[in-house]
């Protein structure tokens, strides 16, 4: 079985490579974009936390690790990508964080060189392959068929706000088993999912924002987004909510913003006021009450904070032993539970420990500067650029990393491949952002002495995102 397995994966992403090869050779990275994308979004919804996915076609198992639809599509699009030999200009993102990736792959050398176990290695390592990944398929992602789309893809999630008020309400459980794969808990959401829905309900609402006619009903469905994580009952969402609403309020404060963007301060309170409509209905109807009260004051929550705070404290001692250069990828952290006093082994379950105890203090540093040069390349683009689908895909992204961010800081985000994938897919629509800006910076430089000051002008009338204007595709 476990020989039939390795040839039908070997087959699969054989022609995954050939397919995504001819879409390379052709220009149509986006469609290799649309595919991960889709295809990413798909397992998040259906699936429930990862650890608890049924081995199936949704998790195939070989050589003791498990395997996601994603994997083999990063691994197509990077092998793609590099037989075609189609790079273009590596922009400022890529160079800031090619020292980081680097010198993350010499700790997965050093892990298996100093005997760090060998799938805890792997695991570890596989960080790479979707961060990396997501940046190479996001940075080729075409930036006005992403931003036409992005308004589609939350009016069609939006229910799930209200499926998961009921489901949470009713303590139902949806369970369907299939020859080829079981869902035993269709419907319930994982934090990670949420945290993905909260930061593209964050993302509708800037693409709206940015039109030259924004839809307030699209708008709506990116709030109802912003409340999915009153359906769980995790603390760390509420970070990503806080985050990405603070970076909204921002950007709403901003001059860019009045220059780019027809929405008024009235408007927007408009909005606002339907966001709180939408969860005090959810309080009232007794929908989330519970859940929100097990997420700040339940028992296992305490004794989840109270391991983390341990967790925390030996994550610093043993990162303290080989501060500048870590112990290698793949190690990890002995703690005792709260409740059972039983031995645990985990990560840190924050990035700086993480990153710290992996690959040392230089790579904190190194992972510092990376997300510095990415955040100044979005804001630069977000004021420089000369059309607002351009400028809406930057801080689409930089909203990606900061609500990544805030998760990672009480979760081991870059062990859980959802997040990684996440983070790649932001850094990405940075890189893209940068790309199209860069385009158009040269075609205004090669015409611009034959053009009038109004066809220049930056303005919502001619560069916003016009909501009559559809483009195929999903994505």
């Amino acid at each position: 079985m476990l020989i039939v397995l390795g040839l039908g994966a070997a087959l699969l992403t054989s022609a995954l490579i050939a397919w995504f090869y001819v879409l390379e050779s052709n220009e149509r990275r986006h469609t290799i974009f649309n595919v991960v994308a889709l295809t990413f979004l798909f397992e998040a919804l259906v699936t429930p936390e990862v650890a608890e996915v049924p081995v199936g076609l949704l998790r195939p198992e070989l050589l003791g690790q498990d395997f996601r639809p994603p994997d083999l599509l990063l691994i197509a699009a990077i092998a793609a990508r590099l037989l075609a030999g189609r790079w273009g200009r590596i922009g400022p993102v890529g160079l800031a964080w090619f020292p980081f990736f680097a010198l993350y792959l010499t700790g997965v050398v050093i892990g298996l060189l100093v005997g760090l176990p060998f799938d805890q290695v792997l695991f570890q390592g596989k960080a790479l392959l979707y961060i990396v990944g997501g940046m190479m398929v996001a940075s080729g992602a075409d930036v006005d068929r992403l931003v036409q789309s992005i308004g589609r893809v939350g009016l069609l999630l939006a229910p799930l706000l209200p499926i998961g008020l009921i489901l949470s309400w009713s303590d139902l459980t949806i369970a369907i088993d299939t020859p080829i794969q079981s869902f035993p808990q269709l419907g319930v959401l994982s934090h990670d999912t949420i945290t993905i829905l909260v930061v593209l309900g964050g993302a509708v609402i800037v693409t709206e924002a940015l039109r030259t006619r924004p839809r307030w009903y699209a708008a709506a469905a990116g709030a109802a987004l912003l409340l999915m994580p009153i359906t769980r009952d995790q603390r760390g969402s509420y970070l990503t909510v806080a985050a990405v609403v603070v970076m909204l309020v921002l950007l709403g404060l901003g001059p860019s913003w009045r220059r780019r963007s027809s929405v008024t301060g009235a408007q927007v309170a408009v909005v606002s006021l339907l966001l709180v409509a939408i969860g005090a209905v959810g309080l009232a109807t007794g929908a989330s009450s519970g859940v929100i009260e097990e997420a700040f004051g339940g028992q296992g929550k305490g004794e989840s904070a109270e391991e983390r705070v341990t967790l925390y404290e030996e994550s610093l001692d043993l990162a303290q032993q080989r501060p500048i250069f870590g112990s290698g990828v793949g190690i990890e952290v002995d703690i005792k539970t709260v409740n059972t006093g039983e031995d645990l082994r985990t990560t840190a379950h924050n990035l700086v420990l993480d990153i710290w105890l992996r690959i040392g203090l230089i790579g904190v540093v190194l992972l510092g500067i990376a997300l510095v040069v990415t955040s100044w390349t979005a804001l630069s683009v977000w004021r420089g650029s000369a059309t607002n689908p351009t400028a809406a895909v930057a801080i689409v992204g930089l909203l990606g990393i900061v609500g990544w961010l805030a998760k990672a800081l009480v979760e081991p985000a870059l062990d859980k491949f959802r997040l990684s994938l996440l983070a790649g897919l932001a850094i990405g629509f940075v890189a893209a952002a940068w790309r199209a800006g860069s385009d158009q910076s040269d075609s205004s430089d090669g015409s611009a002495g034959s053009r009038s000051h109004d066809e220049r002008r930056p303005v919502v009338a001619r560069a916003g995102l016009d909501a009559d204007r559809t483009t195929p595709g999903v994505l």
